[in-house]
């Protein structure tokens, strides 16, 4: 039932076991939670979470991550966060991966302030951002075409010794392209710290930095950086 996510199935087993007077343990909750959660029911996810709660099993960390995961998937940002508080309220215990959900569904919904938070929540909780975390607030920094704001965090990231990637850089020269005017300069900018990086722009950032730049992308800078 789990992995086709039948709902109505694993309702129908749970109800099957209390029939048999077979007491559901943390396991079968878990599970519960987990396929309404995938199945984007997330009401229905939350009820069988109280239950869980409610019985002799408390909430585990599992129930707990298929919630935030279910909350991420829909950009429910703030209920995402709010079911990060709980984790933590229960003295467990969120890892890298699930931050790493909601902050992807933070930039995907352009909330980039959100996405910053969690940041400094991670570094709080001494969970090391990588650089998959920081590349989600540098696309929440494109998508809001805020060029000054993904240099600044780009800073960030060199200062506390986390490489940026090609992704993290094509991010911030889209934020350039994205601002009225375009930002040449920052541009230029980070055409040069890519170069210091030893990072090859792909064909796709090839395009963009040649509508960006213009005549000032010559062959010559892009011969730096292929090296």
């Amino acid at each position: 039932c789990a992995k086709a996510g039948r709902t109505a199935e694993a309702e129908a087993c749970f109800k099957s076991m209390e029939a048999m007077r077979q007491a559901p343990d943390e396991v079968t909750y878990s599970t519960l939670v987990n396929i309404f959660a995938r199945a984007s029911a997330v009401d229905r996810a939350v009820d069988w979470l109280e239950s869980m709660e409610a019985s002799s099993c408390p909430p585990n960390i599992v129930a707990c991550s298929s919630l935030v995961q279910a909350y991420a998937k829909t950009t429910a940002i703030d209920e995402a966060v709010q079911s990060l508080d709980i984790i933590k309220a229960k003295g467990l215990r969120a890892d890298k991966v699930l931050y790493a959900t909601v902050l992807n569904a933070s930039a995907r919904a352009s909330r980039v302030e959100d996405a910053m938070a969690l940041i400094e929540r991670m570094r709080k909780e001494a969970i090391r951002p990588d650089v998959v975390c920081h590349g989600s607030v540098m696309n929440g920094l494109a998508r809001r075409g805020d060029p000054e704001g993904a240099c600044r965090w780009l800073q960030s990231m060199e200062e506390e010794s986390c490489q940026p990637n090609i992704v993290v850089f094509a991010n911030a020269f889209q934020a350039c392209a994205a601002a009225r005017p375009p930002r040449i300069d920052l541009a230029e900018w980070l055409l040069e710290r890519m170069h210091r990086h030893n990072l090859r722009p792909d064909g796709r950032l090839n395009a963009l930095l040649g509508r960006l730049l213009g005549p000032r992308f010559s062959e010559q800078p892009l011969q730096r950086v292929n090296r």
